[in-house]
Order: structure tokens, then sequence, then C-alpha cells
């Protein structure tokens, strides 16, 4: 029986990763590096934080590096400061989930204070029973601490949860910890590795919520 659906936040409840891919465009434009939209974003996307530093150190001059690293990350930042994309299905599958008086848990990697606030823009704050963000957990994704703590905590059998993921490194902490994912993907598709590794890809927020019924809910 599901318990618990815990929900990733960046890049599958919100569009964060067109932000950064637009502000990396920006950053390298101002750094005379062009179209790295296209050339360095693909490589960085899902990647655990060393994944991506090691990427960059060797995609940026060693000269402008931390500028550039530095500049790029405020951009970014306060760009989602201002205006958060909603996923479409955002609200729809948030009260879905309360509908069927199923506990809500979100495990992230972005730490808390960005995460609250984040989550408050967009009106689900309310809605988080309980959360675990990057800068509480010592081994992230796609170890799969994060969402057997967010178990533990509810007291929930991993067989009694599900997690809805946009990244690889997502899908391979659930897969790690045997919780059933949906990963509905943004930026980079779905890889045979992510095929194999959840119950379903899903198109939308809202094709999730189809998943969810017919495994659970349908007999």
């Amino acid at each position: 029986m599901l318990k618990l659906v815990i929900f990733d936040v960046d890049g599958t409840l919100i569009d964060s990763e067109n932000i950064w891919k637009k502000s990396l465009i920006e950053t390298g434009e101002k750094f005379g590096m062009l179209n790295l939209g296209e050339t360095l974003f693909p490589k960085i996307i899902g990647k655990s934080g060393v994944e991506e530093e090691s990427i960059l150190r060797k995609s940026i001059p060693n000269n402008v590096y931390y500028d550039f690293v530095n500049f790029w990350r405020q951009l970014g930042l306060r760009m989602l400061s201002e205006n958060i994309p909603e996923k479409p299905g955002l609200h729809e599958i948030i009260e879905y989930v309360k509908r069927k008086g199923l506990l809500i848990g979100v495990g992230t990697a972005t730490d808390r204070i960005s995460t609250v606030n984040r989550l408050k823009q967009i009106d689900v704050l309310k809605d988080i029973d309980y959360m675990i963000c990057g800068d509480e957990i010592k081994n992230k994704k796609p170890c799969p601490d994060i969402y057997l703590k967010i178990c533990e905590y509810f007291n929930v059998d991993v067989e009694e949860a599900i997690v809805i993921e946009d990244s690889c490194v997502g899908v391979e902490a659930a897969y790690r910890a045997g919780i059933p994912c949906i990963q509905v993907p943004d930026v980079i598709q779905s890889t045979s590795l992510e095929i194999e590794h959840t119950l379903s890809i899903a198109e939308s927020l809202i094709w999730a919520i189809r998943v969810i019924d017919e495994k659970y809910y349908m007999e």
C-alpha cells in the first residue's frame, strides 16, 4: 500500500534547469565564451556537485574560473529569486497526493534556505510534511541516504513509498534505496538505464498522476 510520495524540487516541481541554462549562456557571453548552453550545459545537467566541478574546471580557463563560477551562480540565484517557473501539473499532483491521504516528503540537493524560499513562492511549502535538503545530508544523490532517511522519519517501508524525480542521479538514488521511482525528465531525456531503473518514465507531473493511479489504485 502506498503511504508516502517523495518529490525532488529543482527540475521536478520547478523549472529551474532552464533558468540555470539561461544564466550560463549570459555568463559565457560576459566572459567571451559563446554557445555554452549547447556545448557545456548538457555535460553538467543532472551531475553531482563533484562531477559538475570537474567538468567546469576542464571547460573554463583557470585565470577566470572562480570569477566565472561565482558570477554564474549569483546570476542564476537572482533569476530564481525574481521568478520561479512552475512545472506543469505541480499543483494538480500535490492536490492529488493530499486527496489520497498520502504523506508528502521532499529530498533535494539544494540548501534549506533556498528550498524553503522556492517552495513558498510556488505555494506548496505548507503541503510538505517533511524534507531533507542538501546542506543536511552528508552523502548526496546518487547515494540513497536522503530517501532512506525520509522513509525512516515516517517509519514507512521503501515499498510503501514512491519517488518523483527528473534527473539521472535522483533516479539512481531512488533505485539504490529500493524505492519505486517515476522519472519526469527535464532538460536531459531518459537513457536506457533510467528506463530500467524506474517504474515509469512520465511526460509530465500530470502523467505521473496517471501512473500512480494505475499502479496503486486501479484493480
